[in-house]
């Protein structure tokens, strides 16, 4: 999902880079992992971390300077005078001081890496200023961006799943078509930055290992050892493959029909969240964890038929539920594991605000 962020500091005026062919052979390989949101970014910024020295002996520095939440997040953090997650205190900072520390951390005959999808936020909502961060590092480096390729729709899906599951009411349809817009005009956007753009597929099993991978054919033919220490990383990452996927959400073919009809209830009920809001984080969890025990969620669509719906709902206020749906979805609302899951979690009062049939969503259904 896009996020809002503002531009703070001045930048000079820049034009396309010149490619890294033409640039000085005294600079150093910078490899800029834009992420986007959704496409396995907090994933592999993990096992980077843990395998940090491994990555090392590769031939690869991920440094620890500038380094927040898992991701390098000071660098780009350092353009921003707002940001709805990034604490007010790690805005604006210091550009150049950022890049020097990560200079002095990197070895001698490495390439750097570095990786945070709010890179990519500053790409989509402020160009100019990604331009002008593009054109410090490319004082100091021969700059390569690598974008994990997911298609549009399949990342705005899961960013609208992601919200709903966290009891963020929004409209669906809308977040899906702005969303695709701004991609778009991203992915064309990079394509004047005069770096080379590596795009490495998305694997929704293991999307570390087609990274690691991508890393190997960035290697000098000279650099046999490294691409055999990459080779076994790979292995590791594959090996692994299961625990790189723990912040996903459950899979069931029911989770988006309930957590996004959920959302939009509670939003008829309650009016805007705008909040991050634990409890009902909490409590969703808890039911979709829950689900294949729950007999009525047989009666909910499946995933794709959902993401259809919201396709088709073309940002009306359309419930995305057919009134035989509804009803289930009701079922699954009284059902006792469910009014469980509401009591650990302390929201009973937002279940039972969004558990009946309103008059909105009868005319909807209707």
């Amino acid at each position: 999902m896009r996020r809002l962020i503002a531009f703070t500091r001045p930048f000079a005026h820049r034009g396309q880079l010149p490619p890294v062919a033409a640039t000085s052979n005294s600079k150093a390989t910078l490899l800029l992992h834009v992420g986007p949101h959704k496409t396995g970014s907090t994933a592999i910024q993990s096992f980077c971390q843990r395998h940090r020295k491994h990555l090392a002996a590769a031939g690869f520095c991920y440094p620890k300077t500038g380094i927040c939440w898992g991701q390098h997040l000071m660098l780009p953090a350092s353009y921003l005078s707002r940001h709805p997650l990034i604490p007010k205190d790690m805005l604006g900072g210091d550009t150049e001081a950022v890049i020097a520390g990560t200079q002095n951390e990197m070895p001698p005959g490495q390439s750097l890496l570095l990786s945070s999808e709010v890179f990519w936020e500053l790409l989509v909502d402020l160009p100019e200023a990604f331009a002008s961060m593009l054109t410090m590092l490319d004082r100091t480096y021969h700059v390569r961006i690598i974008l994990v390729d997911r298609p549009d729709s399949e990342r705005t899906w899961s960013s609208i799943k992601h919200v709903a599951r966290m009891g963020m009411p929004i409209d669906a349809a809308t977040g899906l078509k702005d969303g695709q817009e701004a991609c778009r005009q991203a992915h064309a956007r990079l394509t004047n930055t005069g770096c080379p753009v590596i795009r490495v597929p998305y694997d929704k099993t293991d999307c570390v290992s087609t990274f690691l991978e991508l890393l190997s054919s960035q290697l000098m033919p000279c650099q046999v050892a490294q691409r055999h220490k990459l080779d076994a990383l790979v292995r590791t990452s594959r090996a692994k493959s299961s625990k790189q996927r723990e912040n996903t959400a459950p899979t069931g073919s029911w989770c988006a029909a309930f957590t996004l009809e959920f959302s939009r209830r509670l939003l008829v009920a309650t009016g805007p969240r705008n909040d991050y809001d634990s409890r009902i984080a909490t409590f969703l969890q808890e039911v979709l964890d829950r689900g294949d025990t729950i007999e009525p969620v047989r009666r909910l669509p499946d995933e794709d038929a959902i993401f259809q719906r919201v396709i088709h709902a073309s940002d009306s206020s359309t419930c995305l539920l057919t009134l035989t749906e509804l009803r289930a979805w009701e079922s699954i609302c009284q059902h006792p594991a469910v009014q469980l899951a509401a009591r650990k979690a302390r929201c009973s009062d937002e279940l039972r605000a969004v558990c009946q049939l309103t008059s909105h969503h009868q005319r909807a259904a209707a």
